[in-house]
């Protein structure tokens, strides 16, 4: 027990309670991006599985609109970082690389296991 704080409360800590709720939410928050941003990677891999392991850009920019995904290319450089996927410039743009040929090169990557 902490001799400070012998109720173990926030309050006797002398912690505002609406600094702790806003700590969690922000917890929170940050949990949910991160689930979000694995199941966008998700598709993105089994989208190149469905395309014998490579398509265009342009491609995963059209499934990304079905995901509602309008991070696609930030998808992609966490993929790449990652040698998961590979493309030959440093950051993909659309309409500007939408001809880019993006590759699988580890096909049995789960992002949900991140």
């Amino acid at each position: 027990m902490d001799p400070r704080n012998p109720q173990g409360s926030p309050q006797a800590s002398g912690i505002p309670l609406e600094h702790i709720r806003s700590i969690a939410m922000s917890a929170q928050a940050t949990a949910e991006a991160k689930k979000h941003s694995q199941k966008h990677q998700k598709w993105i891999v089994e989208t190149l599985k469905e395309h014998k392991g490579k398509c265009t850009y342009e491609v995963l920019v059209e499934v990304g609109e079905k995901h509602h995904c309008d991070t696609v290319g930030a998808m992609l450089k966490i993929l790449k970082k990652r040698k998961v996927i590979y493309f030959k410039q440093m950051f993909l743009m659309y309409p500007m690389h939408k001809n880019e040929v993006v590759e699988l090169k580890k096909p049995d990557y789960d992002p949900m296991k991140e």
